[in-house]
């Protein structure tokens, strides 16, 4: 069976958007406890509510501190986003990603 990109794509995101809920969440549809746990820690690690930037010893920014904080931040957010995902969502992430080539 050949699915259309948008078919592909969506039903890809479907899946994904269940493992990470199954992973973070309850039955309830709310956090579990673990995921609760989680999701703070990462909270803390990724640097959720402060600036990425980071000062160096001489008082400027480090440029490879900072591209790296915001990478941790990058994955929280990746995080994040796909357990609040609803099926609307889905279906318009998929209709943009159709039109490109690179579907990761």
């Amino acid at each position: 069976m050949n699915l259309n990109p948008f078919t592909a794509i969506y039903n890809k995101l479907i899946g994904r958007r269940k493992a990470y809920r199954a992973c973070f969440m309850g039955e309830d549809g709310k956090l579990s406890q673990e995921g609760e746990l989680i999701m703070n820690d990462l909270m803390r690690f990724c640097r959720s509510t402060k600036s990425t930037a980071h000062m160096s010893l001489n008082g400027t920014i480090c440029p490879y501190a900072t591209h790296l904080t915001e990478g941790r931040r990058e994955v929280l957010i990746r995080i994040q986003s796909m357990l609040g995902l609803s099926d609307l969502d889905l279906r318009e992430l998929a209709q943009q990603m159709a039109g490109h080539s690179d579907n990761q």
